[in-house]
């Protein structure tokens, strides 16, 4: 059936942007490394424990960017507060 076939093409395309923005989420995570708070906090190691690990805030940047299949995450959608934890993250450390 070549509508079931282009159709796994379309999902196995769709994993492998998924999954290089979540290796690229890590990139942007690292080298936002000494992005430092208002309070005096380090802004990275606060999103890793905010969403409970540096692979699951990898995951919550492929959904904030757009992606929707994740590794880690039980869920593939981002509460409005994730939403906007990830916007506060973007503006201070960028």
């Amino acid at each position: 059936c070549l509508s079931r076939g282009l159709g796994d093409v379309y999902k196995r395309q769709n994993v492998a942007f998924d999954t290089l923005l979540h290796e690229s989420s890590h990139a942007f995570s690292y080298l936002n490394r000494n992005c430092v708070a208002p309070d005096g906090t380090n802004k990275r190691q606060q999103a890793q424990e905010y969403f409970g690990s540096e692979e699951l805030f990898a995951d919550s940047l492929v959904l904030y960017f757009g992606g929707d299949y994740v590794f880690y995450r039980e869920t593939n959608s981002l509460s409005d507060a994730e939403n906007a934890y990830l916007q506060e993250f973007i503006n201070l450390c960028t």
